[in-house]
């Protein structure tokens, strides 16, 4: 892209001794704790650490930390105006457009009148930077838009979800009942016939006779003739 440089710089790390067995790994990380950060020094942001090594044999301990002098590869990102960048629409209005440059740093873009160029955001564009602003350890860029490079892919139309019917109502199942005979409390309980079944009752008066006591009496009568 051409806003980019390799620095070869030493800096001076204080290591503390529980990093010891993994030196490199926590130098390497206190190293890119500034990372996409502006620094006078690198006169850019920060973006990567390599080739990363430990100058010297000897060491200093101040108040029980490791003082050491290390040399690494600095990769920045050091734009300057006048530099053809390309970048994301991630913002969009009347006259301005927002892009964001290897997904980190903003630009704010002018929509030149005379080109009908209407980028819509996800467009990958080129710009002129046209002035490189910086905000204490916020760096941002202005410019001037070129061109569109590659259109956003339009969003596939998503199938229609199936919607499968259910019946209104449920099938009812029909529950079996088994009927049992009650018992009876008592023995003289009255029976109840099953349906369709008549039963015919005679009804013996207390004061009709029995046959015995009628062929008695009839004895007695021939008797007294």
């Amino acid at each position: 892209m051409g806003a980019t440089s390799i620095k070869t710089i030493r800096k001076h790390i204080f290591l503390h001794p529980v990093d010891k067995k993994r030196r490199h790994a926590a130098l390497k990380t206190a190293l890119l704790k500034d990372k996409k950060k502006y620094s006078d020094r690198l006169e850019g942001a920060l973006l990567d650490v390599k080739n990363l090594k430990v100058v010297g044999q000897r060491h200093l301990v101040v108040e029980g930390y490791i003082s050491l002098e290390v040399e690494a590869d600095f990769t920045v990102f050091c734009p300057q105006p006048g530099l053809i960048l390309e970048g994301v629409i991630n913002k969009q209005s009347y006259s301005h457009l927002g892009c964001l440059v290897l997904g980190i740093f903003n630009a704010s873009l002018s929509i030149p009148s005379s080109r009908e160029l209407i980028p819509q955001v996800g467009d990958v564009v080129s710009f002129v930077v046209t002035e490189v602003v910086v905000d204490g350890e916020i760096m941002f860029m202005r410019g001037s838009l070129e061109s569109i490079i590659r259109q956003a892919e339009a969003p596939k139309p998503q199938p229609a979800a199936s919607i499968k019917a259910e019946p209104s109502m449920s099938p009812v199942k029909h529950a079996s009942v088994k009927i049992e005979p009650l018992e009876n409390d008592t023995d003289d309980a009255e029976q109840i016939p099953p349906s369709g079944i008549v039963v015919k009752t005679e009804n013996h008066s207390t004061d009709s006779e029995s046959p015995s006591k009628s062929k008695k009496k009839k004895k007695k009568k021939s008797r007294e003739k």
